[in-house]
């Protein structure tokens, strides 16, 4: 058995859950067997989350999965923090739970959407265990459009295969500041603004590329001069003000 989490969405009335189920804290909501009814839906949302635990056999559908989740995992290291935010991606690709009922032409696009979206509650979820203050004044309904409306932009670039990381790191936390305004501090130290290869325009001339970038720093990262395999690294003490343009980044991932 393995923890899997289940978005409030996915759950409708005369499901029978096939395990417990259990909110985020472990505490045991329905047990296995239990048919739900719209009362049940009700009692969850008022639960202030907007996934639950929910134990799944991990078990074979008609496609493989795996391999399109490892490079999920790529991409998001690179254009995420979430991983030095303690989600742990090898766990969540391990105990991912694709439903036969998203298997249609395009299950690829549709299994890579619900990968991320469940990345992303329990990215929040992990944010508001270490702010509980943070969980009182958060909305089952801010998470749950957080969440997908972020999992569908990354899903959108994933399949892309290029992003303008800058501009998306602003209008991504600008949509957040605008619309669901109580999660804005946990969005912040998820995005990258500058990640790893990004190459930038500075505004003395130089070309340069990203090295290495970390979330306590995300303003400064690790540069060298573009082109230069060996060259010397630097930091800029903050970067925004040296740049002139920063570069689309393009993922060079294999097919899976």
């Amino acid at each position: 058995m393995n923890d899997s989490v289940i978005s409030l969405n996915d759950l409708f009335p005369g499901m029978q859950l096939e395990n417990d189920l259990h909110d985020q804290f472990n505490n045991l909501l329905f047990k296995k067997g239990t048919v739900l009814t719209n009362e049940h839906l009700k009692e969850l949302t008022t639960e202030k989350q907007a996934f639950f635990k929910y134990n799944l056999e991990r078990h074979e559908t008609e496609v493989d999965v795996v391999p399109l989740l490892v490079q999920i995992n790529l991409f998001l290291r690179k254009v995420t923090f979430v991983e030095e935010c303690g989600i742990d991606l090898d766990e969540m690709e391990k105990n991912y739970y694709f439903p036969d009922s998203l298997l249609e032409s395009d299950w690829e696009r549709r299994a890579s959407y619900d990968y991320i979206k469940k990345i992303n509650y329990s990215f929040i979820e992990g944010m508001t265990k270490k702010s509980p203050e943070q969980l009182d004044a958060t909305s089952h309904e801010n998470v749950v459009v957080s969440c997908e409306k972020i999992a569908f932009w990354l899903n959108e670039i994933f399949w892309l295969r290029q992003i303008a990381p800058f501009v998306f790191y602003h209008t991504s936390l600008k949509w957040v500041e605008e619309n669901t305004i109580d999660l804005l501090s946990s969005w912040q130290k998820f995005f990258v603004p500058y990640p790893e290869q990004t190459n930038i325009i500075m505004k003395n001339g130089n070309t340069c590329e990203v090295v290495s970038s970390s979330s306590q720093t995300p303003f400064s990262p690790l540069l060298k001069l573009a082109g230069e395999k060996e060259g010397a690294t630097y930091f800029v003490e903050d970067l925004t003000s040296e740049v002139e343009k920063v570069l689309p980044l393009q993922f060079d991932f294999e097919k899976y």
